[in-house]
């Protein structure tokens, strides 16, 4: 039956970030004789969330060593212009800006200028990753809920940009149309599958909007949809030609 193995396609497709993750555990726990994995889970989520905030969210934490991470990183991406008020008050789009100065935000300032901190402070290098993962991981939901309609902004405009230009939207919105008028002509097969690749591809532009920004290098697992559609559809469209011309 076709939908059962699109349905065990689509499972296979969302089990794999938590097979990735339990293979992740057992590898350190393995190689490291440790639980706990040197990922930088956080890091990349609170990205967003610091970029927009300001010095004065500092109230939000009452935890000192987390009030101190917040106020060290935050006046470090202050003095460098890392941020969503710098990109406003020069007439600079909030969306191009973070973009284009996410590795500076991200790796050089939240994660590596903190790594060196605790460096200092004597913690070893896989501590320093899991030190600074434990302190974005408490400062990621109190930032987002703070600052929320100024992050709704980038990843609206994260996944807007990923999609592409008004045109790569049109056909998506066409192929939607498309899809659901299939329907009608007995392609049920068809119009599930690419509904469902559909919905994995806008899913897939949010999740990279959210976790770091929308550039190609991230967001090509889905470009073979419109080919691969327009092939598929040629063909019914040359069988459909054929049985008319049988029946006449």
């Amino acid at each position: 039956d076709n939908r059962k193995l699109v349905l065990i396609i689509v499972v296979a497709i969302i089990s794999v970030p938590f097979l990735s993750k339990l293979t992740e555990h057992y590898y350190y726990k393995i190689v490291f004789n440790e639980d706990i994995g040197y990922t930088m889970t956080f890091v990349h989520l609170i990205s967003g969330p610091f970029y927009v905030s300001s010095i004065e969210d500092q109230s939000l934490f009452t935890n000192e060593e987390e009030r101190s991470f917040f106020v060290r990183t935050k006046k470090m991406l202050d003095s460098k212009n890392l941020s969503y008020a710098y990109a406003k008050a020069n007439d600079l789009d909030e969306f191009d800006y973070y973009q284009s100065r996410f590795t500076e935000i991200c790796n050089a300032t939240i994660h590596e200028a903190n790594m060196s901190n605790y460096g200092k402070k004597g913690l070893s290098f896989y501590d320093q990753h899991r030190k600074v993962d434990e302190m974005t991981t408490q400062l990621f939901f109190p930032l987002l809920k703070k600052n929320y309609k100024q992050w709704l902004v980038l990843v609206f405009k994260g996944v807007k940009k990923g999609l592409g230009r008004s045109y790569a939207i049109l056909m998506l919105v066409l192929l939607s149309l498309l899809l659901i008028l299939f329907f009608r002509y007995g392609l049920e097969e068809v119009s599930y599958f690419f509904l469902w690749v559909l919905a994995l591809k806008l899913l897939h532009h949010l999740f990279v909007a959210i976790a770091v920004h929308s550039i190609q290098r991230y967001l090509f697992y889905f470009d073979w949809l419109i080919p691969v559609f327009i092939v598929v559809l040629a063909d019914k469209l040359i069988h459909f030609q054929k049985s008319i011309y049988e029946r006449c």
